[in-house]
């Protein structure tokens, strides 16, 4: 997890800013959302009192195991099985977990939500894809899935959603 020293930091740097994007990373093991959540939420109250920012809170960026077995986007996601655990060093089977907590904690606090949970269905797009000898299954290539993003964004900000 991030030291709260750095949270800090992003908050500092985006004083003033309209809207404020925030996402937990990709490291994170059972209890660390609520810590993450409890150490921001005294800031997320300063910045919306001081420059009336808006907070948006973007779900996980799924990895995958194996991406590299992958040619083309899967139909439906398939969850890792508790037969993979031993092959999930970075608990990414966690992930929808995480996006249930993250869904139900930005409605408490009043954020704005950025699901980004269909790039799981992409497990193709990976880097390892694109880089011969390269097993990075959680970082995404550009172009790619993450080009979605702003989209989404747009399209919540135009109708009124965040």
């Amino acid at each position: 997890m991030i030291p709260k020293q750095n949270m800090r930091l992003y908050f500092n740097i985006n004083a003033g800013a309209d809207i404020c994007l925030l996402n937990s990373g990709a490291h994170l093991d059972d209890g660390d959302l609520y810590d993450i959540w409890e150490t921001i939420q005294p800031w997320v109250n300063e910045y919306r009192a001081a420059f009336n920012t808006t907070f948006v809170w973007v779900t996980q960026s799924y990895g995958h195991l194996q991406c590299e077995k992958y040619q083309a986007p899967l139909k439906e996601f398939i969850p890792i099985s508790p037969s993979e655990y031993d092959m999930d060093k970075y608990l990414w089977r966690k992930f929808p977990k995480f996006d249930r907590m993250s869904k139900d904690l930005a409605a408490i606090h009043n954020f704005g939500l950025l699901d980004i949970s269909m790039i799981r269905l992409r497990p193709d797009a990976h880097k390892a894809n694109n880089i011969p000898g390269h097993n990075d299954c959680l970082h995404w290539c550009f172009p790619g899935p993450l080009n979605i993003f702003p989209t989404l964004l747009y399209n919540k900000l135009s109708t009124g959603e965040i």
